[in-house]
């Protein structure tokens, strides 16, 4: 047997071991050399549905130098996968049939898809009718309950699938349509298989059930908060801390007081001739002069009003003296030819 028939016969046993082990999961699309095949990839689960979020259709094609050169490999469909897992799941396994090129890999290559997938088995996104986050991303937070699609594996929160088809079987009623039919996925349109419809009216029931107990407890609760031993000890409670606020006993937060720059605060109620003259130098910057006899406000510091008589005509003649032009010294004024005096002015 020449070295091609050898490659040959153990590439075609190797998919019959990937049929034998996956069985119904996997189809052979050619059989010949280079055989061309599918597989039906599940999370390990136990096989409990419930607890399945994804699943995907891988497809290997190998080429004529297999096991040379790595096969082709694709995803055919996916559920519960977005584009970036998707892309994740198949790089990873072609980067493993890099790493097992010139060796038969239909098996192992199978094997670690579903490792890969299983890593990935939990719902991702946000709820497509609240958009709020499936799977919450701080773990101190409690998740909501939410429910899988069989159909496409999409995942609604529970109450929000709930009352999506309550809503669907209010507006059958109201038309008038006898149709049974619970209605499409929210999403991919999908009809809901058997499964969905038990599930959803199992949720229906419980939605119910719980929405019963919810009103029986808030009619229980009104009756307790209306009762006489309830009333008392309300009524306690008021009085007690209305005592205590009357003698100060409380620490109530202040109130905020905005102060803004050139703002006029309240003017004391100090009388003003109790105030002496002196107490005006005390001021510094700030001061505001309105006219010879006038009041005194400052913007900042203490608010205190003063009277004072002419405070300022010092200041405004000794202003004016300054500007007053004055002839250079050592200069003589020189008078204009045909003038009478002829006296020159120092």
């Amino acid at each position: 047997m020449s070295v091609d028939e050898e490659i040959i016969s153990g590439v075609m046993a190797e998919v019959e071991a990937v049929l034998a082990m996956y069985g119904d999961d996997c189809c052979i699309i050619r059989a010949e050399f280079p055989p061309h095949l599918t597989v039906h990839i599940t999370p390990r689960t136990a096989e409990i549905s419930s607890q399945q979020f994804v699943e995907a259709v891988i497809g290997i094609e190998a080429v004529v130098k297999y096991p040379e050169e790595p096969p082709c490999i694709y995803i055919l469909d996916s559920k519960g996968l977005d584009y970036k897992r998707q892309q994740h799941l198949i790089k990873s396994i072609r980067s493993k049939s890099c790493d097992l090129s010139s060796c038969f890999m239909f098996v192992a290559l199978c094997e670690d898809a579903i490792e890969i997938i299983s890593e990935m088995n939990y719902p991702e996104g946000e709820c497509p009718l609240c958009l709020y986050p499936l799977y919450p991303e701080n773990k101190d937070s409690i998740p909501q309950p939410f429910m899988k699609l069989m159909s496409c594996f999409h995942c609604f929160h529970s109450g929000c699938i709930s009352k999506w088809c309550k809503w669907l079987q209010q507006q059958n009623d109201s038309e008038g349509n006898e149709n049974t039919h619970v209605g499409n996925c929210p999403v991919c349109r999908k009809k809901f298989s058997s499964k969905d419809m038990e599930q959803v009216g199992n949720f229906l029931e419980t939605d119910s059930t719980l929405l019963a107990y919810n009103e029986s407890d808030s009619e229980d609760e009104k009756e307790f908060l209306q009762c006489d031993t309830e009333n008392i000890r309300r009524n306690f409670f008021d009085l007690t801390l209305e005592i205590q606020r009357k003698r100060s006993g409380l620490f109530e937060p202040m109130k905020p007081i905005s102060i803004f720059p050139r703002m006029f605060l309240p003017e004391s109620r100090i009388p003003v001739d109790t105030i002496s003259d002196t107490s005006v130098g005390s001021y510094g910057e700030g001061v505001h002069v309105l006219a010879e006899e006038t009041t005194l406000t400052t913007f900042e510091g203490p608010t205190e009003v003063r009277k004072f008589k002419n405070s300022n005509s010092r200041r405004s003649r000794s202003y004016y003296s300054k500007t007053e032009r004055k002839p250079p010294p050592n200069k003589k004024w020189i008078p204009k030819e045909g003038s009478t005096s002829g006296n020159s002015v120092p």
